[in-house]
């Protein structure tokens, strides 16, 4: 596998250090320390957690790898054992869920409507920018209350009716609400209701 991975013969492998080989330059003082963490203590043999850093194959490309350290105990003292395992398609897919994350940051954000994302008990998680002015408050003030502290009194049952059939998969029609600002003047808004 080791062949495989980097390119390199098992006799070219043989009696080379790992670090100049296999390593780019500027990793060289991370993995380093890395080392020096992990072997300090050679009187009981153990695993080391993993590290993510990058490493080098044979024609001069680079790609990421996740190493950890194993002590063996033999009969000649300690040997280490290092696993070198190609990451390079959970880097790709933690790329791809960043961008789309960012993506849905902007769209959030820059919505035209108010958008509210509640957590099972109905408490604010979170809320874009149009809907904290639309109320008056702040988005760390909002993330504090429920939808029933800015919902209008006389529509609390009907909240939780609403929220019920939903968490059953009865997501209703778009409906009218009534939402009170920090003023406390009641408006009312259009609600559109999904479960994520």
């Amino acid at each position: 596998e080791a062949e495989r991975l980097f390119g390199y013969s098992r006799s070219e492998l043989l009696g080379r250090n790992v670090l100049e080989t296999l390593i780019p330059e500027a990793h060289f003082d991370k993995l380093y320390s890395y080392f020096v963490e992990a072997l300090k203590d050679l009187s009981t043999p153990k695993n080391s957690y993993g590290m993510d850093l990058y490493a080098r194959c044979k024609d001069g490309s680079d790609f990421p790898v996740e190493i950890s350290l194993s002590q063996l105990k033999t009969a000649d003292g300690f040997l280490t054992a290092v696993d070198i395992r190609d990451i390079t398609e959970r880097k790709l897919t933690e790329q791809a869920l960043q961008e789309s994350e960012q993506t849905y940051r902007v769209l959030f954000e820059n919505a035209g409507d108010a958008i509210f994302l509640l957590g099972l008990s109905g408490e604010i998680r979170q809320v874009n920018r149009k809907g904290a002015a639309m109320l008056g408050y702040s988005v760390e003030e909002l993330q504090k209350m429920t939808i029933l502290d800015i919902t209008a009194p006389q529509e609390h049952d009907d909240v939780r009716d609403k929220f019920l059939l939903a968490l059953r998969g009865q997501v209703p029609l778009p409906y009218l609400r009534y939402f009170r600002t920090r003023d406390g003047e009641l408006f009312p808004a259009e609600i559109n209701l999904a479960i994520i």
